[in-house]
């Protein structure tokens, strides 16, 4: 027997979790696939099961879990699209200075691994501050080693990325 038509809310809660896991690990794909995954799942299981009114909560939760982890991975992708530009408003500025830092920048390894600069992955950058002060110490030279190692490897990833596809 299939499992949806077992448990269709597992099933539903399953589909969820596999969404979820696409959301974190694809970013930009999940942003355009993931969330019309759970709607034909929903129908999938409505058809199968008699009983909507659990499906149904159920549904209404995932959604808005998904919902959640979407707009997350949203604003972290135009965080990423305003970096590229050359400006920022200040409160885009104010908004990158509150994110997370991914690492401590101690753990990160001043010369270059062969991985960093072969493969196009942008860093983790913070704008200077222009106005205001920093959070603490940590903080300023959290944003100041990143820029000035990016600074120093940017022109090298660059040369190394024309080199290889003009040979």
């Amino acid at each position: 027997m299939d499992v949806s038509a077992e448990n269709p809310s597992k099933f539903l809660t399953n589909v969820a979790s596999i969404c979820a896991f696409l959301t974190r690990k694809m970013p930009t794909t999940a942003l355009d696939y993931v969330f019309n995954i759970i709607p034909a799942a929903m129908n999938a299981c409505t058809e199968i099961s008699g009983d909507t009114a659990e499906l149904l909560k159920l549904y209404g939760v995932l959604k808005e879990e998904l919902k959640g982890l979407l707009a997350e991975q949203q604003r972290k992708e135009d965080i990423k699209k305003r970096q590229k530009r050359v400006g920022f408003t200040e409160s885009e500025e104010l908004e990158m200075h509150c994110l997370e830092a991914p690492e401590d920048f101690r753990t990160i390894e001043i010369v270059p691994t062969a991985s960093e600069l072969l493969h196009h992955q942008e860093p983790f950058l913070r704008p200077n501050k222009k106005g205001g002060a920093y959070d603490d110490a940590n903080h300023y030279l959290d944003v100041q080693f990143r820029l000035y190692r990016e600074d120093f490897i940017r022109p090298l990833k660059l040369a190394i990325r024309d080199f290889r596809n003009h040979r």
